[in-house]
């Protein structure tokens, strides 16, 4: 079993970009968009003023099984320290700041995530005290991370009650 980490994100505001990955009417999430994605919010990183940290992190919105919905939406994101006022289409900002999370980490490919995913949502998830808070995974990926690495580590949470 994954031994997870509980915390509280203190000051945590994001920027990026997103993309839909599931329409309604889809079965599956088609998830052929999110290099491109990530292409471009790695461009367009000089444009983004405070920047906090080397990591990157992404966030995947209604896919959760107990609750999924029609659409489904990827986020590329990086951490800034305040937004920008000079902030425009077609970044997306994001406020966390407040919400509690469980971290697990993971080894290996994004591609190998549904491991991670079943053992926190079906079995820690019903041993602890702890209820989801919303209809999002969030990944926090070292600023060394390579997903061609079979070894490589990330972080996958979940925000809780």
């Amino acid at each position: 079993m994954i031994r997870p980490t509980l915390s509280t994100f203190e000051d945590a505001k994001f920027v990026g970009l997103k993309t839909l990955i599931r329409r309604p009417g889809d079965a599956d999430n088609d998830l052929r968009s999110i290099p491109a994605l990530w292409q471009q919010l790695s461009s367009l990183l000089p444009t983004i003023e405070s920047r906090y940290g080397a990591e990157r992190y992404a966030m995947i919105t209604g896919d959760l099984p107990a609750d999924r919905q029609s659409e489904a939406y990827y986020y590329a994101l990086i951490r800034v320290h305040k937004f920008s006022s000079t902030l425009r289409q077609p970044f997306i900002s994001i406020d966390l700041s407040g919400q509690r999370i469980v971290k697990f980490r993971h080894r290996g490919p994004p591609s190998t995530i549904a491991l991670t995913a079943i053992q926190a949502l079906q079995i820690w998830l019903p041993q602890s005290n702890e209820t989801i808070a919303e209809n999002s995974e969030f990944f926090v990926y070292p600023a060394d991370y390579d997903r061609s690495n079979p070894d490589a580590e990330f972080d996958y949470a979940l925000f809780v009650k």
